[in-house]
C-alpha cells in the first residue's frame, strides 16, 4: 500500500506522531509512506528560515533516542533584547536545522533535498509542498484605520493581537509543487488530509497550483480527518477568530463542504454533534480526540479506519 499524508499545523503534527509514526506502537501495517508538508507557516527570523511543519514530520518519522528539548539560543537572545514576544519559541534543535538549511540552500539545494539531508534516516519520504517561499499572512487594522499584514506565525505568538481582517498566502500563485508531490497524490492507494485548520493551515497546502486538481483526479481513497473537537496547542481564541473572519462555522459539516470536491471519506470525532453532509461523502465516527492524546487502542481503531484495513 502507498499512503500519502498531507500535514499542516499542530493537530496534523499530533496525528503524525500518534497515528502514523514508526514508534507509535500500533501494529497496523502502512506500507510506503509519503508526507507532504505545508510551507506557508515557514518563517524567517534573523536571516534563518524555520520550517515547523516539515520539522514536525521529520521528527515523527525519524527514529531517535528521547532527548530533552532545550532553548538556550532563544533564552540568550531574550536576555540580549533580541527576541521580541511575537517570535515563535525557537528550540535549539530547530535553530540548528535552520542554520544547516541556510547552508544547503546557499549551495543551491531545493527545500525537498534539504528535508532529506536534515533527516536521512526518516522512515517516510517527507516532501515540502513547494520549493518556492510562500507565507500565510494576516491582515490587521490599527487604531488609525490603516491596514497592514504580517506572517500568521507572528500574529499567533502575539498576546496583544487584534481581530483579523483577512488572510492571504503571499507567493502562492507563483509557486509550483515540489518534484514528487503530484505523483504521490495521483499514484497512492490512500491519501489522508490530516486534521488541520481550513483557515490557518489548509490554504497554503491545498492552494499550491495543481494539488487540489490532483486530489480531485486521483484514483486513491481520499480521507479527510476533521479538526473539529480535537485537542490543539494553538490558542483557541485565535482559531475561532480565523474561522469567524472567513465566515465559517466550526463544525465538521462545514469541513465537509470545504473539501467535498475531492473527499471520499470524512472522519469525525466520536463526540461530534450530528450534522448535514454531502450525499456522496462517507462520514465515519472514530475516537480521534482520544487517539491524539496517546490512547493506543483509540489510535489503532483510527488508523485501521483510515487505511481501510
Amino acid at each position: 500500500m502507498q499512503l500519502t499524508l498531507l500535514s499542516s499545523g499542530p493537530q496534523s503534527a499530533a496525528a503524525l506522531h500518534e497515528l502514523f509514526a514508526p514508534g507509535s506502537t500500533i501494529d497496523t501495517p502502512m506500507g510506503d509512506v509519503i508526507c507532504i508538508t505545508n510551507t506557508s507557516g515557514d518563517l524567517s527570523v534573523a536571516g534563518l528560515r524555520f520550517t515547523p511543519d516539515t520539522d514536525a514530520a521529520l521528527r515523527a518519522f525519524t527514529p531517535s533516542p528521547a532527548r530533552p528539548s532545550t532553548s538556550t539560543v532563544s533564552s540568550t537572545l531574550a536576555e540580549l533584547g533580541l527576541a521580541p514576544g511575537e517570535w515563535p519559541i525557537l528550540d535549539d534543535e530547530s535553530v540548528a536545522f535552520a542554520v544547516a538549511r541556510n547552508y544547503w540552500r546557499a549551495r543551491g539545494e531545493t527545500a525537498a533535498t534539504c528535508a532529506q539531508l536534515q533527516s536521512p534516516a526518516a522512515e517516510a519520504r517527507v516532501i515540502p509542498a513547494t520549493n518556492e517561499p510562500v507565507e500565510l499572512h494576516v491582515i490587521e487594522e490599527n487604531e488609525a484605520g490603516e491596514r497592514s499584514s504580517r506572517p500568521v506565525a507572528r500574529w499567533l505568538g502575539d498576546a496583544d493581537r487584534g481581530e483579523p481582517q483577512g488572510f492571504g498566502v503571499a507567493g502562492l500563485e507563483q509557486s509550483t509543487p515540489s518534484p514528487g508531490v503530484l505523483d504521490a497524490l495521483r499514484s497512492s492507494d490512500v491519501v489522508v488530509l490530516t486534521p488541520m485548520s481550513p483557515v490557518l493551515d489548509g490554504p497554503g497546502l491545498l492552494g499550491v497550483p495543481g494539488v487540489r486538481d490532483a486530489l480531485r483526479g486521483t484514483a486513491a481513497r481520499v480521507v479527510v480527518m476533521s479538526p473539529v473537537g480535537l485537542p490543539t496547542s494553538r490558542d483557541g481564541d485565535a482559531e475561532r477568530s480565523a474561522w469567524s473572519q472567513a465566515g465559517l462555522e466550526m463544525t465538521s459539516a462545514q469541513v465537509a463542504k470545504l473539501y467535498a470536491d475531492f473527499a471520499d471519506v470524512l472522519l469525525i470525532d466520536e463526540d461530534e454533534a450530528q450534522g448535514s453532509y454531502p450525499g456522496r461523502l462517507t462520514v465515519t465516527r472514530a475516537p480521534l480526540a482520544r487517539a491524539l492524546v496517546g490512547d493506543v487502542e483509540a489510535a489503532r481503531e483510527v488508523r485501521t479506519t483510515v487505511l481501510g484495513a
